[in-house]
């Protein structure tokens, strides 16, 4: 779908696990009751603007930067070679600027790497953990009060 924001359920007695949960059984349409029961207005608008295939398929992947559609090793390198990037986003000029000067400071690179990694919010947090689904909790396993984000990690590593 268009857009980097994310699908909220909204009733969570009705199940959908698979998209084609969404469909009326044996069509090829939405539940339009189902996704409106699931979803708020403005994702149900989004979701029936998405066109149906008339022919029910199997899904497959394809690796559209190889002819025959799959994966290599030598095709992933040619791509990055090519400065090609398959996830796409913006950084502002003060980032980037940022991001330069970091590189630039005179530290070990163990230090500027872990600086890069607060910065991007990579840093295995509780919350991050449990917004991966690789732990049951965000909470602060040092003190058992507070989420654990990056924001305390780094001031704990100080204390």
């Amino acid at each position: 779908m268009p857009g980097n924001s994310h699908i909220t359920k909204t009733d969570v007695s009705i199940s959908a696990s698979f998209v084609a949960d969404l469909f009326i059984p044996n069509e090829r349409k939405w539940d339009i009751e189902k996704i409106s029961n699931l979803f708020d207005s403005e994702e149900t608008t989004r979701i029936l603007s998405i066109p149906l295939e008339a022919d029910e398929h199997e899904d497959e992947l394809v690796w559209r930067y190889e002819n025959f559609g799959i994966y290599t090793v030598k095709s992933g390198h040619k791509l990055l070679q090519r400065g090609i990037r398959t996830i796409h986003y913006t950084v502002s000029d003060e980032i980037k600027g940022l991001y330069s000067n970091l590189w630039n400071l005179q530290l070990p690179l163990k230090i500027k790497i872990t600086i890069w990694q607060f910065i991007r919010n990579f840093v295995p947090t509780g919350l991050n953990l449990y917004n991966k689904h690789s732990a049951n909790s965000s909470i602060c396993r040092r003190c058992s009060r507070d989420v654990e984000d990056g924001y305390m990690r780094f001031e704990t590593a100080l204390l």
